[in-house]
């Protein structure tokens, strides 16, 4: 094996491995600490516009609560609390869509029209003195403040979606109890927050949320059981249920709703994140359901006042943005790292192994040569110490074959003495 086989082995051993070991180590923690980053900092930025949402309801709940304490609205009695409550509606005509007022008896008065012959309560028929009264014993405002409130408390409550009796809009109620002057138990005095008032809430706090959000995030709101206010499917939100183009009544008359549930999907994914929703944390989850084109993330956070829940959804491309740029900056110093370090050992491995070859090849060349003259000496010093070694030995073969041939040339005989010399 050549010296230069044996270095590359042990540049690979001792360089190359340990390096692509750390970088994969470091590469894996990267990119799941990015990842984790960039889901937090995403939950965060839900969090902040529920939080937006959640203070227009804490200042809705603290108006009906001041006006549920108003003399005239204490009273009872509609005819004098009718003028306060459309001046207050005239003053929020962006809000609230009308007031309702709701008797222990679960009939209800409201801003938005009365029959005349039963002191204002709304009727199937308000031109009819006969007209059966309507109610809202069903909605969950009125059992929430009144028909379930058994201790009689002074409550102020946010109804889940619902279709206005009345007026046929899509609403939720802010609902605060009504209390008489010994502190007893005599109504609900509710505001009715259109679905203008939600669906312009909601498109500011996107607009808040989609400067830290790609643009094709699409959001949803549910209600305190799980119950659709706003989605990116318009076939998920309430909405009155029809046959042939006709409204289907219920058992009261009332349009019937249709109504879709977070809890209720075929998804079990997403039913749990549903129920997670529900339970008034935030968060965010992968979910993958091919029948809605989901293949992404769930971002949710509580509007805690309300009892609701704000979730964003983005594609796992988007999240994995930042850990795919982490992986080719990764790549790419990798790379330049294994090619700088291979340079370097080229370089270094010629430099050590370039004089041996050298040094090799003189030497084959002095062998075909009769004379051995000395190797010139210009390189390191180890090398030079080999070369002054070989020269040391081309010096003795010198010697050894200059006495060998002059051992192996034939002497002259010795010459007689003359006869005549020796007399």
């Amino acid at each position: 094996m050549t010296i230069r086989s044996q270095l590359l082995i042990s540049f690979l051993i001792t360089s190359l491995l340990p390096l692509l070991l750390v970088m994969s180590i470091a590469l894996y923690q990267g990119v799941s600490e990015t990842h984790m980053l960039k889901r937090r900092a995403m939950v965060a930025t839900i969090e902040h516009g529920a939080e937006s949402i959640n203070r227009f309801f804490t200042a809705r709940i603290a108006e009906l609560s001041m006006y549920s304490e108003h003399d005239d609205v204490r009273s009872m009695d509609f005819t004098k609390m009718r003028p306060f409550l459309m001046n207050k509606l005239e003053q929020h005509d962006t809000i609230y869509e009308k007031f309702i007022v709701g008797t222990p008896k679960g009939y209800f008065y409201n801003t938005a029209g009365g029959n005349p012959h039963v002191q204002g309560l709304r009727t199937f028929d308000d031109t009819s003195p006969k007209a059966r009264p309507k109610h809202i014993r069903k909605r969950d405002y009125w059992k929430r403040i009144i028909g379930e409130n058994k201790d009689q408390e002074a409550l102020t409550y946010i109804s889940n979606p619902m279709i206005s009796y009345t007026t046929g809009v899509k609403q939720v109620v802010i609902a605060s109890s009504i209390m008489d002057q010994d502190l007893e138990l005599v109504g609900l005095l509710g505001g009715s927050l259109p679905w203008k008032t939600i669906h312009q809430l909601i498109l500011e706090t996107k607009a808040e949320i989609l400067q830290e959000f790609p643009d094709n995030t699409r959001f949803m709101l549910i209600s305190k059981n799980g119950t659709y206010w706003y989605h990116w499917d318009p076939e998920r939100v309430i909405r009155i249920e029809t046959d042939q183009g006709q409204a289907i009544k219920n058992d009261i008359g009332e349009n019937q709703e249709r109504i879709r549930n977070i809890l209720k999907e075929p998804s079990v994914q997403l039913s749990n994140i549903g129920s997670k929703m529900l339970s008034g944390i935030s968060g965010s989850d992968f979910i993958r359901d091919h029948r809605q084109n989901l293949d992404g993330y769930l971002f949710y956070a509580p509007i805690k006042n309300a009892g609701y829940s704000l979730a964003a959804y983005v594609e796992a491309s988007v999240v994995h943005s930042a850990s795919k740029a982490l992986v080719y900056f990764y790549i790419v110093l990798t790379l330049v790292t294994i090619l700088v370090i291979v340079s370097l050992w080229w370089y270094l491995s010629r430099q050590i192994t370039q004089p041996l070859i050298q040094l090799n090849d003189t030497l084959e060349h002095q062998i075909n040569q009769e004379d051995c003259s000395p190797i010139p000496i210009n390189d390191p010093k180890e090398v030079e110490n080999i070369k002054h070694s070989v020269n040391a030995l081309l010096t003795k073969v010198r010697f050894l074959t200059s006495a060998k041939n002059q051992a192996s040339q034939p002497h002259a005989p010795k010459e007689k003495p003359n006869d005549a010399e020796t007399e």
